[in-house]
């Protein structure tokens, strides 16, 4: 608690709680970061049994309000979630920092185990990746 108390008055005197992203925000909101990855708890087993993984509703803990805090630190955030987590709610958040969003998928003996998203600085911005998004959204100017 004396660290808690400590991290407030150095971010001028922010309210904190001991638990939760409120303590994490006030453990950041002093410094700056090249990146910040995520592996927050799934909320169990149970996750296996849905067809997918909504963030919004699933993890146990605002998402939202995790990335305004990350956004904070820097935009360059990676988020290790579960295999079945909908590519369409990483677009969501890539439009909170705002960026891009390069998801990964990570296969263990051939089986996908888990999506890897990354968001700002972390996403690979090479010429020959835009020119295969301008071709792939119709954009071919040749």
């Amino acid at each position: 608690l004396a660290c808690v108390r400590a991290y407030e008055r150095a971010c001028g005197g922010v309210h904190v709680c001991v638990y939760g992203y409120v303590y994490m925000y006030v453990h950041v909101c002093c410094f700056q970061a090249d990146c910040v990855f995520f592996s927050p708890p799934w909320g169990g087993p149970s996750y296996l049994g849905a067809d997918q993984y909504d963030l919004y509703t699933m993890l146990p803990l605002d998402i939202t309000r995790l990335f305004a805090i990350a956004k904070d630190v820097t935009p360059n955030i990676a988020f290790y979630a579960p295999r079945n987590t909908s590519i369409k709610q990483f677009a969501e958040l890539a439009a909170l920092v705002p960026s891009r969003v390069d998801v990964e998928q990570n296969f263990l003996n051939g089986k996908l185990k888990v999506l890897v998203a990354y968001f700002g600085e972390l996403v690979d911005y090479s010429p020959a990746l835009e020119e295969a998004d301008e071709h792939a959204a119709g954009g071919d100017e040749s």
